[in-house]
């Protein structure tokens, strides 16, 4: 997994652009590959920072993603700007990959899986129900890397590398 600041990342498009992208995993990734991740976490703006000329963008896993490759990775994390929804994975889809990229429509709120494209037609991350992400590894999932148990991550499929604890609170607000 490659990204760029880390956890709940804030991320600016460019020094001194004023653009603000908030993410449960990342805030902006730039032509990476991401795979075998997920985010679980809430991302809440309630009100921007002083000195931002754009409108931040907000999603479950990513804030902008741009003409990354995404692969086996998912997000159950509510992302909201202003009460109102974001991306249920990416706020700003910029011409990236998608393969074997989920969202939970239940827990997330949100009703696409990319809150704006920019440069392509459509968004390619898939949504499943909360019943769904926790019933059946999603297709793509290596059952060599990911796991599934109702005791460990809530149900949801977690790495092997890296199991939570078995029934540990995972879930976790970034506000700003």
């Amino acid at each position: 997994m490659l990204n760029r600041d880390g956890l709940g990342a804030q991320d600016y498009k460019k020094p001194g652009s004023g653009a603000l992208f908030l993410g449960g995993l990342i805030g902006i990734s730039d032509h990476e590959r991401i795979e075998n991740s997920y985010a679980t976490g809430a991302v809440t703006l309630k009100k921007p920072p002083k000195g931002f000329r754009s409108s931040p963008t907000v999603g479950g896993f990513s804030g902008y993603l741009l003409e990354d490759t995404v692969s086996s990775s998912y997000s159950t994390g509510r992302p909201e700007k202003r009460n109102v929804p974001g991306g249920g994975f990416v706020g700003v889809n910029f011409k990236a990959d998608y393969q074997a990229a989920y969202w939970d429509i239940d827990t997330t709120g949100a009703t696409s899986g990319c809150a704006r494209n920019l440069r392509t037609k459509h968004c390619a991350v898939v949504g499943l129900t909360d019943a769904q992400l926790k019933s059946f590894l999603p297709g793509s999932f290596d059952p060599q890397v990911w796991g599934q148990a109702a005791n460990i991550n809530s149900g949801y499929p977690y790495l092997l590398t890296n199991p939570p604890p078995k029934n540990a609170p995972e879930k976790r607000k970034l506000r700003h």
